[in-house]
Protein backbone atom coordinates (compact mmCIF):
# COMPACT_ATOMS: atom_id res chain seq x y z
CA UNK A 1 0.00 0.00 0.00
CA UNK A 2 1.61 3.42 -0.84
CA UNK A 3 -0.81 6.54 -0.07
CA UNK A 4 -0.20 9.52 -2.11
CA UNK A 5 -2.31 13.18 -1.53
CA UNK A 6 -1.84 16.71 -2.97
CA UNK A 7 -1.14 19.74 -1.02
CA UNK A 8 -3.07 21.77 -3.00
CA UNK A 9 -3.70 20.15 -6.71
CA UNK A 10 -3.43 16.54 -7.31
CA UNK A 11 0.20 15.87 -8.32
CA UNK A 12 1.12 12.39 -7.86
CA UNK A 13 4.74 12.41 -6.47
CA UNK A 14 7.05 9.85 -5.13
CA UNK A 15 5.98 7.08 -2.64
CA UNK A 16 6.75 7.87 0.58
CA UNK A 17 5.66 4.96 2.36
CA UNK A 18 4.90 1.27 2.47
CA UNK A 19 3.45 -1.40 5.00
CA UNK A 20 2.43 -5.06 3.93
CA UNK A 21 -0.44 -6.06 5.09
CA UNK A 22 0.53 -10.13 4.74
CA UNK A 23 0.40 -10.35 8.32
CA UNK A 24 -2.34 -7.77 9.11
CA UNK A 25 -5.87 -9.05 9.15
CA UNK A 26 -6.36 -7.70 5.52
CA UNK A 27 -5.64 -4.60 3.80
CA UNK A 28 -7.97 -2.35 5.41
CA UNK A 29 -5.92 -3.00 8.94
CA UNK A 30 -2.53 -2.76 7.36
CA UNK A 31 -4.04 0.98 5.89
CA UNK A 32 -5.10 1.93 9.19
CA UNK A 33 -1.47 0.90 11.15
CA UNK A 34 0.23 2.77 7.33
CA UNK A 35 -1.50 6.13 8.28
CA UNK A 36 -0.27 5.88 12.38
CA UNK A 37 3.15 6.05 10.68
CA UNK A 38 2.49 9.04 8.52
CA UNK A 39 2.16 12.43 9.23
CA UNK A 40 -1.26 13.88 7.77
CA UNK A 41 -2.09 16.57 9.16
CA UNK A 42 -2.85 19.32 6.60
CA UNK A 43 -3.63 16.92 3.93
CA UNK A 44 -6.85 15.38 2.04
CA UNK A 45 -6.86 11.81 1.51
CA UNK A 46 -8.32 10.00 -1.30
CA UNK A 47 -8.71 6.24 -0.92
CA UNK A 48 -10.07 3.21 -2.94
CA UNK A 49 -13.75 2.32 -2.73
CA UNK A 50 -12.81 -0.76 -0.68
CA UNK A 51 -11.98 1.48 1.77
CA UNK A 52 -15.55 3.14 2.37
CA UNK A 53 -15.81 1.86 5.80
CA UNK A 54 -17.15 3.18 8.69
CA UNK A 55 -13.99 3.57 10.45
CA UNK A 56 -11.94 4.83 7.17
CA UNK A 57 -15.03 7.50 7.08
CA UNK A 58 -12.57 10.16 8.27
CA UNK A 59 -11.20 10.56 4.66
CA UNK A 60 -12.54 11.48 1.51
CA UNK A 61 -13.89 8.31 -0.46
CA UNK A 62 -15.20 7.74 -3.93
CA UNK A 63 -18.21 5.03 -3.61
CA UNK A 64 -18.94 2.38 -6.25
CA UNK A 65 -21.15 -0.44 -7.16
CA UNK A 66 -18.57 -2.86 -5.34
CA UNK A 67 -19.25 -1.56 -1.69
CA UNK A 68 -23.19 -2.39 -2.06
CA UNK A 69 -24.27 -1.37 1.46
CA UNK A 70 -22.37 2.04 1.33
CA UNK A 71 -23.54 3.12 -2.07
CA UNK A 72 -27.50 2.05 -0.85
CA UNK A 73 -26.73 4.00 2.04
CA UNK A 74 -25.21 7.56 -0.21
CA UNK A 75 -27.71 7.01 -3.07
CA UNK A 76 -30.59 6.99 -0.45
CA UNK A 77 -30.27 10.55 0.79
CA UNK A 78 -33.11 12.74 0.12
CA UNK A 79 -31.80 14.16 -2.80
CA UNK A 80 -34.65 16.42 -3.70
CA UNK A 81 -35.25 17.05 0.26
CA UNK A 82 -32.15 18.37 1.05
CA UNK A 83 -30.47 21.47 0.77
CA UNK A 84 -28.53 20.75 -2.07
CA UNK A 85 -25.32 22.86 -3.50
CA UNK A 86 -23.85 22.48 -6.75
CA UNK A 87 -20.95 23.23 -9.50
CA UNK A 88 -21.18 22.22 -13.11
CA UNK A 89 -18.01 22.42 -15.77
CA UNK A 90 -18.55 23.01 -19.54
CA UNK A 91 -18.00 20.47 -21.79
CA UNK A 92 -14.01 20.30 -21.90
CA UNK A 93 -11.36 17.57 -23.89
CA UNK A 94 -9.44 15.04 -21.86
CA UNK A 95 -8.58 11.41 -21.66
CA UNK A 96 -9.59 10.96 -25.37
CA UNK A 97 -12.87 12.00 -25.08
CA UNK A 98 -15.51 15.20 -23.93
CA UNK A 99 -16.08 15.57 -20.57
CA UNK A 100 -18.76 17.28 -18.62
CA UNK A 101 -19.98 16.93 -15.03
CA UNK A 102 -21.80 18.08 -12.40
CA UNK A 103 -21.61 17.85 -8.93
CA UNK A 104 -24.61 18.21 -6.30
CA UNK A 105 -23.49 18.36 -2.46
CA UNK A 106 -25.68 17.97 0.87
CA UNK A 107 -25.18 17.53 4.46
CA UNK A 108 -24.60 14.49 5.65
CA UNK A 109 -26.62 14.41 8.70
CA UNK A 110 -28.94 11.82 7.15
CA UNK A 111 -26.30 9.16 6.61
CA UNK A 112 -24.93 7.02 9.66
CA UNK A 113 -20.93 7.56 9.31
CA UNK A 114 -19.04 8.72 12.12
CA UNK A 115 -17.06 12.04 11.01
CA UNK A 116 -18.36 12.37 7.77
CA UNK A 117 -19.53 16.17 7.17
CA UNK A 118 -20.97 16.39 3.03
CA UNK A 119 -22.38 13.46 0.55
CA UNK A 120 -21.73 14.52 -2.65
CA UNK A 121 -23.17 13.29 -6.27
CA UNK A 122 -21.14 13.85 -9.46
CA UNK A 123 -23.12 13.03 -13.24
CA UNK A 124 -20.36 12.59 -15.45
CA UNK A 125 -21.13 13.11 -19.20
CA UNK A 126 -18.79 11.74 -21.77
CA UNK A 127 -18.50 11.81 -25.46
CA UNK A 128 -16.51 10.36 -28.35
CA UNK A 129 -16.27 14.08 -29.82
CA UNK A 130 -17.24 17.96 -28.84
CA UNK A 131 -19.99 17.40 -31.98
CA UNK A 132 -20.88 13.65 -31.29
CA UNK A 133 -24.83 13.42 -29.80
CA UNK A 134 -23.72 9.88 -28.45
CA UNK A 135 -23.34 10.84 -25.11
CA UNK A 136 -22.49 8.38 -22.32
CA UNK A 137 -24.24 8.80 -18.80
CA UNK A 138 -22.88 7.84 -15.46
CA UNK A 139 -23.03 8.26 -11.50
CA UNK A 140 -20.20 8.51 -8.73
CA UNK A 141 -20.63 8.77 -4.81
CA UNK A 142 -18.64 9.64 -2.28
CA UNK A 143 -18.09 11.29 1.41
CA UNK A 144 -16.12 13.47 2.77
CA UNK A 145 -15.32 14.68 6.29
CA UNK A 146 -15.07 18.41 4.74
CA UNK A 147 -17.47 20.55 5.82
CA UNK A 148 -18.79 23.27 3.38
CA UNK A 149 -16.38 25.82 4.41
CA UNK A 150 -13.35 23.73 4.01
CA UNK A 151 -14.50 21.89 0.55
CA UNK A 152 -17.59 23.77 -1.34
CA UNK A 153 -19.26 22.00 -4.29
CA UNK A 154 -16.68 23.24 -6.69
CA UNK A 155 -13.38 22.22 -4.44
CA UNK A 156 -15.20 18.78 -4.51
CA UNK A 157 -15.05 18.62 -7.99
CA UNK A 158 -11.73 19.66 -7.83
CA UNK A 159 -10.49 16.85 -5.28
CA UNK A 160 -12.85 13.54 -6.84
CA UNK A 161 -11.20 13.64 -10.68
CA UNK A 162 -7.81 14.21 -8.46
CA UNK A 163 -7.88 10.51 -7.29
CA UNK A 164 -7.48 9.62 -10.39
CA UNK A 165 -4.32 11.52 -11.21
CA UNK A 166 -2.44 10.16 -7.96
CA UNK A 167 -4.23 6.35 -8.89
CA UNK A 168 -2.85 6.52 -12.46
CA UNK A 169 0.63 8.35 -11.27
CA UNK A 170 1.22 5.57 -8.89
CA UNK A 171 -0.50 2.52 -8.67
CA UNK A 172 -0.71 2.11 -12.86
CA UNK A 173 2.60 2.94 -13.21
CA UNK A 174 3.54 0.06 -10.61
CA UNK A 175 1.30 -2.53 -13.14
CA UNK A 176 2.09 -1.44 -16.28
CA UNK A 177 5.92 0.04 -16.06
CA UNK A 178 7.06 -2.28 -13.59
CA UNK A 179 4.71 -5.48 -14.02
CA UNK A 180 4.20 -5.47 -9.93
CA UNK A 181 0.93 -7.46 -11.05
CA UNK A 182 1.92 -9.76 -13.21
CA UNK A 183 5.24 -10.47 -10.85
CA UNK A 184 5.28 -14.41 -9.85
CA UNK A 185 7.32 -13.40 -6.64
CA UNK A 186 4.91 -15.16 -4.31
CA UNK A 187 6.69 -16.80 -1.49
CA UNK A 188 8.63 -15.22 1.82
CA UNK A 189 9.71 -11.64 1.73
CA UNK A 190 9.82 -11.57 -1.88
CA UNK A 191 6.57 -9.62 -2.48
CA UNK A 192 7.35 -7.30 0.09
CA UNK A 193 11.50 -6.58 -1.32
CA UNK A 194 9.81 -6.26 -4.93
CA UNK A 195 7.63 -3.61 -3.64
CA UNK A 196 10.41 -1.41 -1.54
CA UNK A 197 12.72 -1.66 -4.97
CA UNK A 198 9.31 -0.33 -7.05
CA UNK A 199 9.03 2.07 -4.34
CA UNK A 200 13.06 3.03 -5.12
CA UNK A 201 12.68 3.18 -8.63
CA UNK A 202 9.72 5.42 -9.14
CA UNK A 203 11.43 7.69 -6.20
CA UNK A 204 14.35 8.25 -7.87
CA UNK A 205 13.24 8.71 -11.42
CA UNK A 206 9.83 11.72 -10.12
CA UNK A 207 12.73 12.94 -7.93
CA UNK A 208 15.18 13.85 -10.43
CA UNK A 209 12.55 15.53 -12.49
CA UNK A 210 14.33 14.69 -15.74
CA UNK A 211 11.63 12.55 -17.25
CA UNK A 212 8.30 13.06 -18.92
CA UNK A 213 7.59 8.98 -18.60
CA UNK A 214 8.50 6.44 -16.37
CA UNK A 215 10.11 3.68 -18.79
CA UNK A 216 12.20 6.87 -20.18
CA UNK A 217 13.70 6.97 -16.76
CA UNK A 218 14.25 3.23 -16.30
CA UNK A 219 15.86 3.02 -19.66
CA UNK A 220 18.07 6.17 -18.60
CA UNK A 221 19.34 4.46 -15.03
CA UNK A 222 19.63 0.91 -16.79
CA UNK A 223 22.05 2.12 -19.14
CA UNK A 224 23.94 4.74 -16.47
CA UNK A 225 24.79 2.46 -13.88
CA UNK A 226 26.95 5.54 -12.24
CA UNK A 227 23.91 7.87 -12.38
CA UNK A 228 21.45 5.63 -10.49
CA UNK A 229 24.22 5.15 -7.91
CA UNK A 230 24.54 8.55 -7.31
CA UNK A 231 20.11 9.18 -7.28
CA UNK A 232 20.42 7.05 -4.78
CA UNK A 233 23.32 8.45 -2.52
CA UNK A 234 22.00 12.13 -2.89
CA UNK A 235 20.14 13.43 -0.32
CA UNK A 236 17.68 15.85 -1.44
Amino acid sequence: MVPSWPAGPARPGPPVAIRSYRNEAGEQAAMRALFEEVPLAGTTVTLDAGHTLQHHAHVLCRVKGNCAATLAKSSGVDWKGAEVRRYGEPWAPGHGQWDKRLLEVVEADRVPFPDVQQVFWVTHRSKPTRESKEVTVDWHYGFTSLPWEQASACRLLTLQPGHWTLENGNHLLRDVSLLEDASRIRTGHGPANNAVLNNLVLALIKRSGKFAMVPEGMAYYTVNRAASLEAMLTRQ
